[in-house]
């Protein structure tokens, strides 16, 4: 099951935990509970469930999608809550996997080597899962930088270049301020990193004859409906995939705020990657909240990583009330796109 859990993972969202011997370990001891729970129908409370389900999306879909190929495998109902503890092990196991791509610094301090050893071990002692240190120079040299290419630099001394490099001055003595302007810089490029690939990726998606303005409906499943029959019409998916979409909405809502659901299919592909949007005439209950902006993404199979970039999205724009609130307010098709890329 443990196995079969990671294939299907890798399978949707094209990320390969299968390496990861911790998760193993953990799933391996989390379904055996799972399946005792379910066979004698005890309910864990879900203490976690929502502050997992708004803060972690993608590894609580992750979640989502390994209760499904539970339920198909033993033929039993899985409660909704198990999934939130499955996402637990997978955020666990998304940390370490991203702790890989770390971003490449440039440290220039024109000091005796004792001094350069201490401030760059006391630098790493706080950001090693973030960040490595690939190059140390003395001074700064415009052809090794550009040789280099990397994505900031740490300097003990000003700097006065016109390269396009985040540049970070440093204390020697590596102190709090210090700390912090280099936290700032990786937490900039995070969201540099981001923009870029969303805008990349997600931009071209939303099309318009897919977005509607102002639909009225009165259940979900109405909703995913219209939706569905758009997209089917336009020869985006096949008839099967309403049918999909609504599995995966049995499993557990896809409402992950006040204002947005984001409904979707598991292993159910586009002919094209395509984004329907529908902003609903009145608020409808979706799950537990009260939902006024419908974003339902059909992803081709050769766009996985698009699934990551979509829910890093939902997640960011959940933390920020003001832009998810801009979003759901009506507006032209035009306008919509333009806030999305904001």
């Amino acid at each position: 099951l443990v196995e079969g859990s990671l294939v299907r993972l890798r399978d949707v969202f094209g990320v390969d935990y299968q390496d990861d011997e911790d998760l193993a370990a953990g799933l391996k001891m989390h379904i055996h509970s799972l399946i005792e729970r379910a066979r004698n129908q005890v309910v864990m409370e879900d203490i976690f469930l929502e502050e997992i389900k708004q803060n972690y999306p993608l590894v609580f879909e992750m979640g989502v999608c390994i209760t499904g190929y539970l339920e198909e495998e033993l033929g039993i109902t899985i409660a909704d809550m198990e999934s939130g503890f499955l996402a637990l092990h997978l955020g666990a196991a998304s940390e370490r996997l991203n702790s890989v791509r770390k971003y490449r610094a440039m440290m220039i301090m024109p000091y005796n080597q004792t001094f350069f050893d201490m401030c760059e071990k006391r630098i790493m002692e706080m950001f090693r899962e973030r960040m490595e240190i690939v190059k140390r120079c003395s001074y700064f040299e415009e052809t090794e930088v550009k040789r280099i290419a990397p994505d900031l630099i740490l300097t003990t001394t000003a700097i006065d270049h016109a390269l396009n490099i985040l540049t970070v001055p440093v204390s020697v003595f590596v102190d709090s301020e210090t700390e912090a302007r280099i936290l700032e810089a990786l937490n900039k490029l995070d969201k540099n990193r981001f923009r870029l690939e969303f805008a990349s990726h997600m931009g071209h998606l939303i099309r318009k004859e897919h977005y509607h303005r102002c639909l009225t409906c009165q259940t979900p499943w109405q909703v995913i409906e219209v939706l569905c029959d758009g997209l089917w019409r336009e020869g985006v998916v096949d008839e099967g995939f309403m049918d999909s979409v609504l599995e995966r909405e049995r499993l557990s809502p896809t409402s992950f705020a006040n204002a947005l659901a984001v409904p979707h299919a598991f292993r159910a592909y586009a002919s094209r990657s395509t984004i329907a949007v529908a902003r609903l005439s009145q608020p409808m209950r979706w799950g537990g909240f009260d939902v006024r902006l419908v974003m339902l993404f059909a992803i081709n199979e050769s766009d996985q990583r698009m699934i990551k970039i979509f829910f890093d999205w939902v997640s960011n724009i959940i933390s920020s009330p003001r832009q998810l609130e801009r979003l759901t307010q009506e507006c032209s098709y035009e306008e919509f796109v333009e806030r999305i890329m904001e």
